[in-house]
């Protein structure tokens, strides 16, 4: 590790022990819902042994358990929470520097994991009782994989980007076609006797791993179905044309009346909670069905609230300057280095499919927060190739 890189992780960790320190003088005035999505719940079914509680089938579980685990230390909770991401957060910009590093050199992996060091939102988030921190290191570890995988097209690095999947889709099941699509792209470049078995290796323990979850929720609920029970409510809701796809606003009143509705009415017919998640998929797609041209129309604007639009629906101003100059940054990196190299496709790859996945479904910030390194990462790119051509004007 270069000194560089060691002065930086101590500047970036400060910063962030800093804010830390602010808000917990502060009492937690800061975040007055900073368990919005009602973790801590889940972490004490956790705590007590009730892992074949069927509450649990709501979410998936790693993030749940390791706030089981990490309440356990004495220490005020918000403080120990944002502690503990704050070191996730430097695991973060470690993977980006030594990705940035390997495909482009020092200097960019240098100003790459700067841009993440000073970045905004990276230490509003950390007292945050949500998994994007911690899916934003396992999905380091997961692009770090992916690049070891094409490089050396060796069937163990394949199972342990396997594994590597499973981590993740752990975390948010979001990110469960990702193995899949990198997978296929195995077979672009390589004889298909070379692409079969990567593929099968990347994607044998990822089946089985979601297999057996399935027989655990089979267990649980009486019903096998893969993964968790909370996608559902967010596609319709980010498709709801009636209230734009917002969360907040005026309209959610309207959409929270239309929600119990709909809940009540399949309870009404026997219907469970999985009855309930499929139900509002149909209802998502019969809203897109119904008007293809507003729902294009909605599919524009939630790609604009992915990169720069709070839930809150709060200091846009202010998120989209902030957005705007690391996106510009990381466009300009992929102008100069091209997108034909792995050091830029990969980054790219999981960019374009995190802000798909959520265009189509619900989108707001929050959820570009796990590719945002990796925006820094190409942003760090731009800005070596801009320093480069500032000292050697006459070689471009």
């Amino acid at each position: 590790m270069s000194k560089r890189f060691g002065l930086l992780l101590i500047v970036a960790l400060g910063l962030r022990l800093a804010w830390l320190a602010y808000v917990h003088q502060e009492g937690g005035s800061l975040y007055p819902y900073w368990d919005g999505d009602g973790y801590l719940k889940a972490a004490d079914l956790f705590h007590y042994g009730h892992f074949l509680d069927e509450e649990q089938i709501e979410r998936m579980p790693l993030y749940p358990a390791l706030v089981a685990f990490f309440r356990r230390i004495p220490l005020p909770e918000m403080y120990l929470m944002g502690g503990w991401h704050a070191w996730l957060d430097l695991i973060i910009l470690a993977c980006v520097y030594l990705f940035i590093r390997q495909f482009h050199g020092e200097q960019a992996a240098l100003f790459a994991g700067l841009a993440y060091a000073v970045y905004p939102l990276a230490l509003y988030r950390l007292p945050l009782m949500n998994t994007e921190i911690i899916q934003g290191a396992a999905l380091g570890f997961w692009l770090l994989g992916a690049a070891r995988v094409m490089e050396s097209d060796q069937l163990r690095d394949a199972g342990i980007l396997g594994l590597l999947s499973i981590l993740l889709a752990f975390i948010s099941p979001a990110t469960q076609l990702l193995p899949l699509l990198l997978g296929l792209t195995f077979f672009l470049r390589r004889p298909f006797a070379k692409a079969g078995p990567l593929f099968a290796a990347l994607m044998i323990p990822v089946a089985l791993t979601a297999l057996a979850w399935g027989a655990r929720n089979a267990v649980v609920s009486g019903r096998f179905f893969l993964f968790d029970t909370r996608g559902g409510k967010e596609f319709w809701l980010g498709n709801n044309q009636a209230v734009d796809g917002r969360w907040e606003g005026e309209c959610r009143p309207l959409w929270e009346k239309q929600w119990q509705a709909h809940r009540q009415r399949v309870k009404d017919q026997g219907g469970d909670e999985i009855d309930i998640n499929q139900f509002f998929y149909r209802e998502g797609l019969r809203e897109i069905r119904a008007n293809p041209r507003g729902a294009g129309i909605l599919f524009v604007k939630k790609f604009f609230r992915f990169w720069f639009v709070p839930a809150s629906e709060r200091h846009i101003a202010a998120t989209t300057a902030i957005q705007s100059v690391y996106l510009l940054l990381a466009v300009f990196g992929l102008w100069k280095a091209g997108i034909r190299n792995r050091g830029t496709a990969l980054p790219l790859f999981v960019i374009i499919y995190y802000c798909a996945i959520y265009t189509l479904s619900y989108a707001c910030l929050r959820f570009s927060h796990p590719i945002m390194p990796w925006v820094c990462g190409l942003g760090g790119v731009g800005l070596a190739r801009l320093g480069r051509n500032m000292r050697e004007p006459d070689h471009e």
